[in-house]
């Protein structure tokens, strides 16, 4: 079986730190610094992973966690209503999560959840300024390497997901973790989810399925993520794939993102 643990993918992270280190030297991140920290995602696979971390703590602690997500989500679900009915979707459902504040488990810029953070968090490491890290108008132009073992880590999660019977969703974090507090035992049971969670979710992009529809078997949900996967390493054979820089062949911090267009603040 694969080792799909965080501390796995946190060694791979660093082989990769380490290697570039010589030409590229350390990256701008630095504890404190929550730039990036604005709206994560995770699969399913991940929140039960921090779901599991925040069951060890203190009842007072477990509280405060639920209760914090669930306002966070019932905060983004009102902002993502139009006043004609219509739902904000793609990039601007995102700035909407955004404008809500950031991730609401940032304590004073520190990560309050650090050693459960999902795989998107762990890979986010950049040698740009950080002013250009969370901002609407652009975001972290974090190297494609670490964008593609990142997905590598992502996708075995969810293949493990389908071996054990259940159907894999993935999304923005905090709504995530709201759908899973309620439902834990009927996803991981094997209930298809998309009859649960509000549509209003799905319309937004910020829940999302590998597979097209519920009418699915399980075996058809493993051909859908064959399918992703084989075009997402297809993607990121190109030069610069999603608009991103490749940091294997950079020889300084300049190298690195010549010709990546960073928006004027």
């Amino acid at each position: 079986m694969k080792d799909n643990s965080y501390q796995a993918l946190d060694q791979e992270i660093k082989n990769l730190l380490d290697k570039w280190g010589a030409n590229l030297g350390a990256p701008t991140c630095y504890q404190g610094c929550s730039g990036c920290c604005q709206a994560p995602m995770a699969s399913a696979a991940e929140g039960i992973r921090l779901l599991d971390f925040i069951d060890l703590q203190s009842k007072d602690i477990q509280n405060e966690f639920h209760a914090t997500v669930s306002k966070y989500v019932t905060s983004l679900k009102y902002s993502l209503r139009n006043p004609d009915g219509s739902v904000t979707g793609g990039d601007d459902a995102t700035f909407k999560a955004i404008e809500l504040g950031g991730c609401p488990f940032l304590e004073g810029h520190v990560c309050g959840i650090y050693e459960a953070r999902p795989n998107a968090c762990r890979a986010v490491h950049v040698w740009h300024e950080n002013k250009y890290c969370g901002c609407a108008a652009g975001g972290a132009r974090v190297p494609a390497e670490l964008i593609a073992l990142r997905n590598r880590y992502f996708w075995s999660l969810v293949e493990e997901e389908v071996e054990q019977g259940r159907y894999p969703f993935f999304g923005q974090l905090q709504v995530v973790l709201f759908y899973l507090h309620h439902y834990r035992d009927a996803y991981t049971g094997g209930t298809e989810c998309s009859g649960i969670i509000d549509p209003l979710w799905m319309q937004s992009g910020l829940i999302g399925f590998p597979y097209p529809n519920a009418a699915v078997t399980l075996a058809d949900v493993t051909g859908h993520i064959e399918r992703q996967k084989k075009e997402e390493s297809l993607q990121f054979k190109q030069s610069q794939p999603f608009g991103l820089p490749k940091a294997t062949n950079a020889k300084s911090k300049e190298g690195l993102y010549a010709g990546i267009i960073f928006p004027v603040l």
